[in-house]
C-alpha cells in the first residue's frame, strides 16, 4: 500500500488507566488519494487509527471514503467530529471542505460538504468557540464557514482574498 501520511490528530484516549497494560489513543490521518500536480497519491481516504502508546504500533481501524485528497484533517474537541479538506481544484470554484460525524452505531457518516472558493485546500481549524471553519487555501485566500445549529457547515462564507505578488521567481506567481 503506497500512501502520503499528511497529517494525523489524535481523536481522543481510549483508556487512561495507567494499570493497564497496553493504552491506546485514536487517530485521524489525511491522505491524498489520487494524483494532483505534485502527489501521486493511491490511499482510500481518511484512516482512523488506534495508537499504542505501550508498543509504538499503529492499526488502521477505519476507513472514511468519499472525499479527494483529504491532505489535512482537524477533529474537534469532543472527538467526534472530523473536519477534512478536500485538496483538489474544481473549475474555477476551487477546492472542498467536508464533515463526518460519528454516529451512534460508532461509523462515520458525512454531514455536510461545501466550497472553498479557493484552490488546493491545505489546512482547515475551527476557532477557539467552534463557531467558525477556517480553512487556507494553497492558491491564494482564506474562506470562513459558520458553523450551523447541527454542527454542519454553512454555506455562508467570508472570504479572505490576497493581492498578486510581484513575480520573483519561475515557481511563486501568486499568494500561497
Amino acid at each position: 500500500m503506497q500512501y502520503i501520511l499528511s497529517s494525523l490528530l489524535v481523536l481522543g484516549m481510549l483508556s487512561c488507566d495507567t494499570n493497564k497494560i497496553n493504552q491506546s489513543m485514536k487517530l485521524a490521518i489525511g491522505t491524498y488519494t489520487r494524483i494532483e500536480g505534485h502527489v501521486d497519491g493511491h490511499a482510500e481516504g481518511i484512516y482512523i487509527a488506534d495508537f499504542n502508546t505501550t508498543n509504538g504500533t499503529i492499526e488502521i481501524t477505519d476507513t472514511i471514503k468519499g472525499v479527494i485528497n483529504p491532505s489535512y484533517v482537524h477533529v474537534n474537541s469532543e472527538g467526534n467530529i472530523i473536519y477534512s479538506v478536500s485538496e483538489i481544484a474544481i473549475d474555477t470554484l476551487g477546492g472542498e471542505i467536508c464533515s463526518f460525524h460519528l454516529n451512534n452505531e460508532g461509523t462515520w457518516e458525512e454531514k455536510s460538504r461545501q466550497n472553498t472558493f479557493g484552490a488546493y485546500p491545505c489546512y482547515i481549524t475551527l476557532d477557539a468557540s467552534q463557531k467558525h471553519l477556517l480553512t487556507s487555501n494553497y492558491a491564494g485566500n482564506v474562506s470562513i464557514h459558520r458553523m450551523s445549529e447541527n454542527e454542519t457547515i454553512s454555506n455562508r462564507c467570508q472570504l479572505l482574498e490576497f493581492p498578486e505578488i510581484e513575480k520573483t521567481n519561475n515557481r511563486q506567481d501568486a499568494p500561497h
